[in-house]
Parts: C-alpha cells; structure tokens; sequence
C-alpha cells in the first residue's frame, strides 16, 4: 500500500502554512520546492524553530552538512530547551564521525528530557561502536527503565552481552526482543550469532534463514548463513548466500572478505586476494581481510608478505605480540606468523599443513636438498619462446616441480626458463615428467642451472620461514 501524501489546495500567508506546504514537498521528495517554502517560512518568522530543523534535515538528505549544522545551532540558540535540535544536530554528527561532539549533544537533550528514551538508546549505540560495553548497557537499560516495551534495547544488549561471553544474558534479552516482536529480523540474526558461537551450527542456520524469510533484502541474513556454510565446507552453499549478499549491498566490506576466505579454502588464491583487497577499498581498517591474505600469502610460501599482512592486522586490531616482533626482529618469520596469528586469535589448523616442511632424502643429488610445498603461479617459456601457463607445487633450492595442463607439450631433457614475474626468469633445464590420473594435467621436475636460484632474491625470498 503506497503512503497517502495529502494534497493541499489552498493556505494561509502566515509562516506556519508554509511550513505545512514544506513538509509536504519534503514528505513527497521534493527538495528543493520545500527549502523554498522553508526560507519563506522564516522570512515571516526567523525564530520559528521547527523550519529551520526542517531545512536542516532536508540539508542533511542531500549531503549540505556545514548547512546543516548551521541551521541545528541556529534553532538551539533561539530555544536552549529544544531536545529535538540537539538529537537531530548529535545524529548528524554520528553520521559524519564526530563521536565526541554528538555524545554531548545526546546529553544536552537528556539534561531537557531525562526520559527521552531514544536519546539514551542512541548513546547506547554510540558506545557500543566504541566497545565501551559497560556504558552502552548502562544507556540502553536507562531507556527502558522509561519505555520497558522498546524491543531494539533488548536487541541491543544481546548483541553486548554477546560480545562479553555472557550467553545466558545474551539469550535472556534476544528472547524478550523476539516475545515483543517476532518479525524482528535482526533479533533472529543475534539469536543466530549467540547459537553459532556455541557451535550449534544448524541452530545458527535455521534463525538466519527466519531473518531471511522475514527480510530478503536484508544482506546481513545472507552474509551470515554464508559464514555458516563455509564452516560447514558447504561451499557452494556459501558462495550463493554471498553472492546474493553482494547484490544487495555491494558496498558491505565484510561480504568481500568472507568471499575472501570462501575462495582461499577452495585454493582459489587470486580470487581471494581480489576480495580481501575489495573489502579493504572499503573498509580500510577491516584487520580480518589483512589476516585473511596474510593466510593467502603463506600458503603460497610467501613468508614475507604473510608477516606483513599479519603485522598489520594485529595494528588495526589493537593486540600486540611481542614475542612475534622478537621473531621478525631475528629473521625467523615461520615463529613470526604463528605468534601474530595466535594474537589475532586465529585458526592455525587452516594453515597446518602450508607450514608444514617436506623433507626428502634420495640417492640422487638434487633430492638430498629439502624440499617445500607452495603454490605459485608461473610461465614457462620453452625454446622456442612459447609461453606456458604453469602452478609451482614443490621448490628446493636445486629446482622445482610444476604442474602443467596437458596441452603444454614439454618433455624431458629441454630447457626451460621459469618466469616468477615481469622482471624475474630463472633458467633450468625439464629432468623428468610425470602424468596425473585425476585430471588433465601433468608434472614437470625441474633443475635449476648450477648458480641461477642463488643469484635471485626473488627466489631466495620463497625460502624465508621455511628453513
């Protein structure tokens, strides 16, 4: 049913008329017809205070913040005792992150009405952003102490007790939300979410799929039945979810990097650094997309940049591991990655087996050098300049085995040059070749000509951490 907008067809001349006709065009859209209207109204009336509060959100829908300020303090200094410029001057600032100053305005309208509830529920938000969760709770309880039926404060105190590991108090107050209002989607995502951190995935399943049923275009529902089945491994059940996530919001950065995390267990590693560095385009301060290519990056056997993207994530995350700085400082990057994980409290059974060395020993001399598992995309040039698209499977410092699909054509005894980048080639020469049963592709043994690894930093940069 289509909201029914009034149609005015005659008015007075007193300010008070203009201001019916600008709250018409403001509640049909039409901007600029009701800032016309507004100007005239206080033209009539420069103290009229409800026109300027007008002219100051309409400012605010169309991105005029300065002018909207101005208009909020400009009704404040005509009445000290409006609540309502200072809520609608402190949600302005909320929206811009000037938390500080739209706390005091939040105040100032409790210290004309103590019993505004919505005041107290919005400091409450604002300390919840700033995980001050005592003073959230503390602002949330005060306003339903004034109104015990205001559903989104219980919501909203799952969500801290939640985030203290008070489960009990979580499920107490996410429950009391759902009794005074069952279709209350994000009731059931919180439900969802204390049920997930107990394990209790199908619970967690069934409460976001309700939230779904109940608000299909909400992404959060989605994202969050994702994150589910990517614990579940039901990948492609995840990647459907995130995907319909995306659609809906595609400015949501935390579905980029769960995308991120989806494609890096399925060993689709570009296609998770893609995502990691979506979600970071916007949201640069997401520290658990730094993480998650920090994941990317070892199991590729990059130590390197593996430190870094985690060394950054414990920055933005605010934890600090003295013991992984001890390890960086002395070069001992393997040590490094396990203690900066282990501060960002991170699974390490997912990158077990990446760290794990291969040592094998064999009567032939360039399999008496250890070996290690990455996986790094490379060209191979043949000799007659061919280009081959190739994966890196295993390096030692003597040579490396390549997988390559079947159409590639190169056998043993030819000489090969390896390009690790635009201005890195290695040369070296195909020893043996083996096939691969499970699909079309086969093996290459390479050795390295005698001196060329151990020239190239780039290459000698694969070893970092691993030996």
């Amino acid at each position: 049913m289509s909201k029914f907008i009034p149609k005015i067809t005659s008015v007075g001349i007193g300010e008070q008329s203009r201001l019916l006709i600008a709250q018409s065009y403001y509640a049909e859209g039409n901007y600029d017809k009701a800032i016309v209207e507004c100007q005239i109204a206080l033209r009539l009336n420069p103290r009229l205070t409800s026109a300027r509060l007008l002219l100051a959100q309409i400012y605010n829908d169309e991105g005029r913040y300065n002018e909207a300020i101005e208009e909020c303090q400009a009704a404040i200094k005509i009445d000290q005792r409006s609540d309502n410029a200072c809520m609608l001057l402190g949600s302005i600032y909320k929206e811009h992150g000037r938390y500080a100053e739209a706390i005091d305005e939040y105040r100032k309208a409790l210290s004309i009405d103590h019993k505004n509830t919505f005041a107290h529920f919005m400091l409450g938000e604002l300390y919840f952003e700033h995980k001050q969760y005592e003073h959230a709770a503390s602002a949330f309880k005060e306003a339903l102490q004034f109104n015990p039926q205001f559903e989104m404060c219980h919501y909203k105190l799952a969500g801290i007790y939640l985030e203290q590991d008070k489960k009990q108090k979580a499920l107490a107050e996410v429950k009391t939300a759902l009794r005074l209002n069952p279709t209350a989607p994000r009731s059931h995502i919180i439900l969802g979410d204390i049920y997930l951190s107990s394990g209790e995935y199908a619970a967690a399943i069934a409460e976001y799929r309700e939230a779904i049923a109940i608000a299909p275009r909400m992404y959060e529902g989605h994202l969050k039945a994702g994150q589910v089945y990517i614990l579940l491994k039901e990948y492609q059940a995840a990647l459907l979810e995130l995907r319909t996530a995306v659609f809906i919001n595609p400015k949501a950065a935390e579905t980029y990097c769960q995308l991120g995390i989806l494609y890096f267990h399925l060993k689709r590693y570009d296609e998770s650094l893609s995502h990691y560095c979506a979600s970071l385009d916007i949201d640069p301060r997401l520290f658990a997309a730094y993480a998650g290519m920090g994941d990317v990056y070892l199991a590729q056997g990059n130590y390197i940049e593996a430190v870094s993207r985690y060394q950054t994530a414990n920055k933005l995350a605010e934890v600090h591991s003295t013991s992984g700085d001890t390890y960086l400082e002395l070069k001992q990057y393997a040590k490094a990655v396990d203690e900066y994980r282990a501060a960002l409290k991170m699974n390490p059974v997912i990158i077990q087996a990446v760290q794990k060395k291969k040592e094998q020993t064999s009567k032939d001399d360039r399999r008496r050098h250890k070996r290690f598992s990455v996986r790094i995309p490379v060209n191979l040039l043949d000799n007659s300049g061919k280009e081959h698209p190739a994966m890196i499977l295993n390096i030692s410092r003597q040579g490396l085995i390549v997988e390559c699909h079947e159409n590639s054509n190169i056998v043993s005894n030819t000489s090969i040059t390896i390009k690790l980048s635009k201005e890195v080639a290695l040369s070296g020469k195909v020893v043996r070749t083996e096939g691969q049963e499970t699909d079309n592709s086969y093996l290459l043994g390479i050795e390295l000509l005698p001196g060329e690894g151990s020239r190239d930093p780039a290459w000698n940069s694969l070893f970092i951490g691993m030996e």
